[in-house]
């Protein structure tokens, strides 16, 4: 389906077929409405059960097995083992049937109006799950996805309160037990999903065949009654939904039956008539949730629930869950709450208000999101491929040369020329002309030092904060068309600040600084204030001795001040002057040379920079890629917000 049809106001059809009771929920597209139970012949979920009659077809729900003169009544059909006939007969007919009631009451639309998201335990595969989605379309669902259940459990839960926002912030665990599988899903923060797993034969339908086999066993005429099974199937069916009815009923007060048994009585149409009363007491209760079953490999439901939950911990040991939440009607099994706080100690255990619903709404809601986010993924694409975001970034590229070429033109002057001139006045630099080759090399150690990549990696941060902003301005209209907040796609919470602020190798590229392979401009200042100082008197005797050196040196400043850089500048930067002569130039008169010449320093930086300006778009290209990646992981987190 493409963009404009999920645009439309479609319906989206949340299918639970269970193994005992399935029940449908209905969404819309263009809402945020909490999804609705249908409900099919006036009761909101239907049992899980198809049967042919001879003359009004095929029958579902109650109608199947309380009709008489049903023939191949089939219930319990959900399974992985699609391939066999029991199994996807069954399901054709159950399905078809369930969409022949929804279309003739007006409950939906049907054809490209409606889409179906159905269910099915984690334990699938990926593979059963395709042959699954195959059998629900030959049933009649055109347009069908199938959905884990456990993971429309946790949309459930997040739609319906259950997680607030400090048990959000952490690991949780959704269980959810139905009539045939016990699903697991781990997650943590809502966003990171740990693990799907499932047991697929630990259900709440094995203990309606031990009730059975119970009653079987118990029962005076056994025998016959064994007989009458194999013979008719459709009566061994009608005893097992008896059960399933006699077991909800226990576990829906168990402190009700405590004097008086929950007990339901079925009457077989033989001749004669056969009684079949399906009787339990705590006691029995207790005694067939201990009872070794071959399904799980001659454990007992108790053990193996226990130990489901005990791998699950063991799965999630580097996080353990702050919240445990139990979906599905099973769940109703008061004890299976119980072994949840033994195992998970420290965790909330929560079960549904309405467990039996949970998957169904879940899905739903599911699939209203799915195609939701789609669209909203989709926006966010068509804006990246525009290259509006690159444009944005580009533009903003001259402010941050000039930041650069400032920061350079301040912190060099600090951190390397005034350093070098400290060591030239004392000595330990001889000459001006070493003084001349030594500030480059500083300049270039102390910029690959941490403090000056970090203090440059500040001037990077700013100009990226102002550069935000901008950025905002191209979400902002997606994240109001997708009806979230704004800060949904705010950028910094997912950004890779060190990649920000790691100034690629080369973007300053002190070969291409000319002013500072120039750097006699800065020892001809220090050079003409030398002479100056020299020529200004007293000072003439610390050079040449007599008249002679005062003629010499009034031609040194006279050459000096005239051409700023010669011959005789190029002779006095190779004399060793002595210290006393050195400390005649202040580190102040210095420092106001390098201020007074800053704008010239910052322009010449620039320059540079420009010229190296392959390198700039490398590093616009890498802020560019990273913004995308941040907007990616905060439009995975934005999604949790799509109702």
């Amino acid at each position: 389906m493409d963009t404009r049809t999920r645009l439309q106001d479609v319906e989206i059809l949340g299918f639970d077929l269970g193994h005992g009771e399935s029940a449908i929920a209905l969404a819309m597209l263009s809402t945020t409405v909490e999804p609705q139970i249908l409900d099919l012949y006036g009761a909101r979920s239907i049992l899980t059960a198809v049967a042919r009659h001879p003359t009004r077809g095929v029958l579902i729900g109650d109608d199947a097995y309380l009709s008489r003169n049903v023939s191949e009544l089939a219930i319990a059909f959900k399974s992985p083992e699609v391939e066999r006939r029991e199994v996807h007969e069954p399901i054709v007919l159950f399905v078809g049937k369930i969409l022949e009631v929804l279309l003739r009451d007006r409950k939906i639309t049907g054809g490209e109006a409606t889409l179906f998201f159905v269910g099915c335990p984690s334990g699938w595969s990926e593979h059963v799950r395709a042959r699954y989605a195959a059998l629900l379309r030959r049933a009649g669902m055109s347009q069908v996805t199938v959905w884990p259940e456990s993971r429309a459990a946790l949309v459930y839960a997040r739609d319906a309160g259950y997680i607030s926002q400090d048990l959000a912030e952490g690991a949780i665990l959704i269980v959810d037990i139905g009539s045939s599988t016990t699903d697991f899903t781990a997650v943590r923060d809502l966003t990171i999903r740990l693990s799907d797993f499932g047991r697929n034969a630990l259900g709440g339908g094995l203990l309606d065949k031990a009730i059975l086999e119970r009653t079987v066993a118990t029962h005076p005429r056994q025998a016959e009654l064994r007989g009458i099974f194999a013979a008719y199937p459709v009566y061994a069916a009608i005893c097992e939904l008896e059960c399933r009815k006699v077991k909800e009923m226990y576990f829906s007060n168990p402190d009700m039956w405590l004097d008086t048994p929950a007990s339901r009585s079925v009457r077989l149409e033989t001749t004669p008539p056969l009684y079949v009363d399906v009787v339990i007491t705590p006691q029995v209760m207790d005694d067939l949730l201990m009872i070794p079953l071959p399904q799980l490999q001659e454990r007992s439901w108790r053990v193996a629930f226990r130990e489901a939950l005990e791998h699950a911990r063991e799965r999630m040991r580097e996080e353990q869950p702050r919240l445990v939440l139990l979906t599905g009607g099973a769940s109703r099994m008061a004890f299976t709450a119980d072994l949840c706080a033994e195992v998970f100690p420290q965790a909330r255990i929560v079960r549904g208000a309405e467990p039996e619903f949970a998957i169904a709404r879940g899905l739903a809601s599911a699939g209203r999101v799915e195609l939701k986010t789609a669209a909203f993924r989709e926006a966010l694409a068509r804006l990246l491929a525009s290259g509006q975001l690159r444009r944005t970034v580009e533009e903003r590229l001259p402010a941050l040369m000039n930041a650069v070429a400032l920061f350079l033109a301040q912190r060099l002057s600090d951190h390397s020329v005034l350093p070098a001139f400290r060591d030239w006045q004392v000595g330990r630099v001889r000459t001006l002309t070493a003084l001349e080759d030594t500030i480059p090399a500083r300049a270039v150690e102390w910029l690959a030092s941490v403090e000056g990549r970090q203090l440059l990696a500040q001037v990077v941060a700013t100009w990226f904060a102002e550069l935000l902003p901008e950025v905002e301005k191209l979400t902002d209209p997606i994240c109001d068309t997708h009806r979230i907040p704004h800060a949904s796609l705010s950028v910094p919470a997912f950004l890779n600040m060190r990649q920000i602020a790691e100034v690629p190798e080369g973007m300053v590229d002190m070969s291409h600084m000319t002013f500072l392979g120039d750097i006699g401009n800065l020892v001809t200042v220090l050079g003409s204030i030398l002479v100056a100082k020299i020529l200004g008197g007293g000072g003439t005797a610390l050079l040449l001795p007599g008249p002679l050196g005062l003629v010499i040196g009034m031609v040194i400043g006279l050459v000096t001040l005239s051409l700023g850089k010669g011959i005789m500048i190029d002779w006095l930067k190779s004399v060793e002057l002595p210290i006393l002569a050195r400390g005649l130039i202040t580190e102040s008169r210095v420092k106001t040379a390098l201020v007074a010449h800053q704008g010239e320093f910052t322009d010449k930086i620039h320059d540079a920079l420009l010229v190296n300006s392959p390198t700039f778009a490398e590093f616009l290209d890498a802020i560019a890629q990273s913004i995308t990646d941040a907007l990616h992981k905060a439009a995975d987190r934005a999604v949790l917000l799509i109702r």
